[in-house]
């Protein structure tokens, strides 16, 4: 079966079909498809007859969940901000390029859409603006109000508070992160916490993530089957495989041993640079 996508919509008030210029819309799309399920995120969301209209913001990543018949489902839920008020707004996105159960890559159309936005100031005019005040003197302290040395010691309060910041966002900076290596012990020392199916997907796209970093190989972004078996992809792709059929075939696992294959693979002498 091919793949299809849907496009729900939730509005801030489930008693009216129009949003207010301040408001937002949550748009959430999924797609289904035969797995393995491949979902291109485009850069930008929005077709171009509606992005001058709206602004998108991404709620979070998205989501991939299995389902029953070898089957599995993509989410991602934005958040639609209105530029401009008017009657029929036009709302469209861009097509989705899908790669479903290993087959070649395919886009997904999206339903368009027309929202009416209202604003409380249609037709304003000049006339509507408050009058310009001058300038106000501000009120007298009260007697026995905070003197000289309560405000010295609130600037130093602000100043130290800034400093401590600042010297926190430089150690974050400057922290190195984690290798591969590393995440894969951090894998290793809760893989009893896990079931098979989370286990091998956190195996699986931490193996991907290094093949990019490290060989330069779109591997996050492609299926199993399409990365092929060329050098270095032959040393990996045992293990991904197998993580496949744990997350797709609901086969079973020998942790151990694939986290013994990983980490010879991970401490190679011959890999190009360590990620």
């Amino acid at each position: 079966m091919n793949p299809s996508a849907t496009l729900e919509f939730a509005r801030p008030a489930k008693d009216r079909e129009w949003i207010w210029l301040s408001e937002s819309l949550t748009a959430t799309m999924r797609v289904e498809g035969p797995a393995p399920l491949v979902v291109a995120a485009p850069k930008n969301w929005l077709a171009p007859t509606a992005a001058g209209a709206w602004k998108v913001t991404a709620l979070g990543r998205p989501t991939e969940e299995k389902l029953a018949n070898g089957r599995a489902a993509w989410t991602q839920s934005l958040r639609l901000d209105p530029y401009v008020p008017g009657e029929g707004v036009p709302l469209a996105f861009v097509s989705l390029p899908v790669r479903a159960g290993g087959t070649a890559e395919a886009s997904l159309e999206l339903p368009a859409r027309s929202i009416t936005v209202k604003t409380r100031f249609e037709n304003a005019q000049a006339s509507d603006a408050l009058p310009i005040t001058g300038y106000e003197d501000p009120p007298a302290p009260a007697p026995g109000g905070p003197t000289w040395p309560v405000f010295a010691l609130v600037a130093f309060g602000i100043a130290l508070t800034a400093a401590v910041r600042a010297v926190r966002r430089r150690r974050r900076a400057t922290a190195p992160a984690p290798t591969s290596a590393e995440r894969l012990a951090a894998l290793d020392a809760r893989a009893d916490a896990l079931d098979d199916d989370a286990f091998a997907s956190e195996l699986a796209i931490l193996l991907r993530n290094h093949l990019e970093a490290a060989y330069g190989l779109p591997a996050p972004r492609r299926a199993t089957p399409e990365l092929g078996d060329a050098p270095p992809l032959d040393r990996f792709r045992p293990i991904l495989d197998r993580c496949d059929e744990a997350k797709f075939g609901a086969a079973s696992i020998d942790r151990r041993r694939l986290l013994a294959a990983a980490r010879e693979l991970l401490v190679e002498p011959d890999q190009p640079r360590q990620p």
